[in-house]
């Protein structure tokens, strides 16, 4: 190969390295680019970071420099009219009244391409005149967010927000890189005018603001993007209003004015306290922390539950942001020391009128702290100190009565978000001790407590809440015996829950004891203590039976027995039953399903091949139990299923009735067109008490497996080819054509 090659070769991939890409074109809605437009950062370089001459301004070399870019005739005419007045700084402090007042006619009917000139000069007279501008300000203020897609703004001192009026100019959407500079102009104002006298123009400036904000949401129309612009106004209004605001007064001012509007205005808010404590580089801000503490105060002293519900979305809304910056515990220590100070000074004041409450509301921003990324966020000693100082509450022991309920639902938050969070040395110590005061204390809310802790699988279950919780099942089941019939619902259906997870595998023996006697009292029919006319005992009947595994097995048999006999002789017909099914939820048939399915488990110390069948009268109680269920309860799958699974547990009894008298019973139910109805007629028919010839067994048998296919897009086509070929493939001395078609007649239903 030549040389001269060579060399072409090498041009041809310079050439290829410098080529600019193809790429293709993509159309951006309007509210994508607003999505891209922000605040222009501070330490960005403007023509105002250069100095002018002595006698010269800002403001007459931007007219100078904007004259030779825009040629639109409203910026033409107004820097004509206005570069005569502003030659000198000396005429331009003379004449700037006239300027300004021009400036407020011209920006109301001016093109869209003027806007960007001549909101830049807007920023350079801030800049130049600064509180000289302080008369004007809020005419230029009004004028500035007028050019927004909004209602018109008028400068006023009364709260606006109430105004629906429709926009009075029909001006297009702002581009966003005008939208950018009228950001900017809006941070020169406030920089310039509004923060040295923000003990003046704080609130009307916040009104004007607030008014805009909610006429830009509030406008409907092609294009809108209303939650973008919103959000803009919200960073100038956090970022250069409130971060840099001095004295604690003007402070409290700006937060409470935030605090007010959080109900009506819950987006922009939370964009403009995300927007106050973000420092540039994504992490906390140093001023976030003397700004949160303003709104914790206002946050505990608030006497409206509806601007409280407000605020506590708003905490969680602001710390979701920060825990999303901060990539460790050290870099959120701003929020969480600040956190901690107050949880402290709070717990100093536990005696005080309305202490309950305000360390209650304290709990719910300490239990999202805690509980957001798995508590990373929190310090391991500040998580052990938090659950410290909650121990040494002192109204948890002295008057646990005079907490509410609502204050209750955040200590448990609070207690299962900080125990979480903790590791082995926190167990040991302060969440041991935390504990035994709630289980001494609250009770009730420790059992609840512990069933959270078993399902989210807290590994200090075993170590902590294990020793304590067997201690407490007897004393909130047996409040029921005190009138307290709820209390003891809500124990046993956490008792229940936890006995499902195997969470109570290791409590003694004497306390399962006390719990069957409990529930062996509780389900007495004769005595009075269990009535079906009371839905409350249903319901615990249904939780009792879960025990069944859990406590001796002969505690819950002759109770159970005596309430199906005593349903039995309550609805002796099928018209009762069916009646007492359509009238209520907690009804008969319910009731049946359980006991049966009770008697069929295998129960705690039951050996294998014994029946608690053993404690009835015998054959005669058998016989009776399987009449009334076929006669009078086939209607119902639930009860022939728990049937069935009593009947499968015993042993097997003499009791024998033919297939031809079982079938003319539940040949209604074979006809439903209830699947599991179906299912549970061919599980009853196929009891080893029914006789049956080993012909009519194989067909049921075949029945009953194409009824378990399921009826659906995947099921149905195996489910067709199974009945079509159930007669061809039958022997001729197996069919039933009786059986068989009443229940191919229920699959045409």
């Amino acid at each position: 190969m030549s040389d001269y090659e060579g060399s072409y070769d090498d041009n041809e991939d310079v050439v290829q390295q410098y080529r600019v890409p193809r790429t293709k074109w993509l159309r951006k809605s309007y509210h994508q680019q607003l999505k891209n437009v922000h605040v222009p950062s501070a330490l960005a370089t403007t023509a105002l970071d250069f100095d002018v001459e002595e006698t010269d301004s800002h403001f007459h070399e931007s007219i100078q420099r904007w004259r030779e870019i825009s040629v639109k005739p409203s910026f033409i005419s107004f820097a004509s009219r206005v570069e005569s007045m502003s030659r000198s700084f000396a005429l331009l402090l003379h004449n700037w009244k006239a300027i300004v007042e021009l400036w407020i006619q011209v920006v109301k009917v001016c093109e869209e391409e003027a806007l960007t000139p001549l909101l830049d000069m807007l920023q350079n007279l801030a800049h130049d005149l600064r509180t000289t501008l302080l008369s004007s300000y809020p005419a230029l203020l009004a004028a500035v967010l007028d050019i927004l897609p909004s209602t018109n703004i008028q400068p006023t001192t009364a709260d606006p927000s109430s105004s629906t009026q429709p926009p009075k100019s029909a001006r297009p959407l702002p581009t966003p890189n005008t939208i950018k500079t009228l950001l900017t102009t809006l941070s020169s104002l406030f920089r310039y005018i509004l923060l040295p006298n923000a003990k003046q123009l704080l609130r009307p400036s916040w009104l004007l603001v607030k008014q805009t904000m909610l006429s830009v949401v509030r406008r409907k129309g092609a294009g809108m993007s209303g939650e973008e612009i919103e959000r803009t106004l919200a960073e100038v209004w956090g970022g250069f209003v409130m971060r840099k605001l001095k004295g604690k007064e003007v402070q409290r001012e700006a937060v409470d004015l935030l605090v007010d509007a959080c109900v009506e205005q819950h987006e922009g808010v939370t964009w403009i306290w995300v927007s106050a404590i973000q420092a540039p580089n994504g992490t906390i801000h140093p001023s976030s922390k003397t700004l949160l503490s303003h709104l914790v105060e206002r946050y505990l002293v608030e006497g409206n539950e509806e601007v409280v519900a407000g605020v506590v979305v708003l905490w969680r809304r602001i710390l979701t942001a920060a825990i999303n910056w901060t990539t460790s515990a050290k870099s959120f220590d701003n929020i969480s020391e600040l956190m901690l100070e107050v949880y402290k000074r709070e717990v100093g004041k536990d005696e005080e009128i309305d202490s309950n409450e305000r360390i209650a509301r304290v709990w719910k921003i300490l239990a999202f702290a805690c509980s957001a990324k798995k508590g990373s966020r929190m310090q391991i000693k500040q998580i052990s100190s938090v659950i410290s100082l909650t121990s040494s509450l002192s109204t948890l022991s002295s008057s646990p009565s005079s907490f509410s309920p609502p204050q209750l639902n955040s200590l448990t938050h609070f207690a299962c978000a900080a125990l979480l969070a903790g590791d082995m040395t926190t167990w040991n110590g302060p969440a041991r001790h935390l504990t035994q005061i709630l289980f001494s204390s609250f009770p009730l809310l420790a059992l609840r407590l512990s069933a959270i802790l078993s399902d989210l699988g807290w590994a200090g279950w075993n170590l902590v809440i294990a020793p304590q919780v067997g201690k407490v099942i007897v004393p909130l089941l047996k409040t029921a015996l005190d009138g307290e019939e709820t209390s003891s619902s809500n124990a046993l259906g956490l008792v229940s829950y936890l006995v499902k997870k195997g969470s109570l595998a290791d409590v003694s023996e004497s306390a399962r004891n006390d719990v069957a006697g409990w529930a062996r009292e509780r389900l007495d029919v004769e005595g009075g203590k269990w009535s079906l006319d009371r839905g409350v005992d249903v319901c615990n009947l249904s939780l009792i039976s879960s025990l069944a595994t859990w406590i001796p097995v002969d505690s819950l048999v002759p109770s159970i027995v005596s309430i199906i006999q005593h349903v039995l002789d309550t609805f002796p017909t099928k018209e009762a039953a069916k009646s007492d099914f359509d009238s209520r939820s907690t009804n008969a048939a319910l009731v049946l399903s359980v006991c049966f399915t009770t008697l069929g488990q295998d129960h705690k110390g039951k050996k294998k091949g014994a029946t608690p069948f053993e404690t009835l009268a015998g054959s005669e109680t058998q016989s009776w139990w399987m009449k009334a269920v076929m006669e009078n309860w086939a209607w119902s799958s639930d009860v022939l299923d728990g049937y069935c699974a009593f009947v499968e547990s015993c042993l097997p009894s003499s009791l024998n009735i033919p297939l031809a008298t079982a079938f003319e019973h539940l040949r209604s139910s074979l006809l439903s067109p209830y699947q599991p109805l179906r299912l549970a007629t061919f599980r009853y028919l196929l009891l080893p008490c029914i006789t049956r010839a080993p012909a009519q067994n194989r067909l049921l048998r075949k029945l009953q497996s194409i009824e378990q296919v399921s009826i659906d897009f995947e099921g149905f086509k195996e489910r067709v080819n199974k009945i079509s070929t159930l007669l061809t493939d039958t022997p001729q001395g197996d069919r039933d054509f009786d059986l068989a078609s009443t229940w191919l007649l229920s699959q045409l239903k």
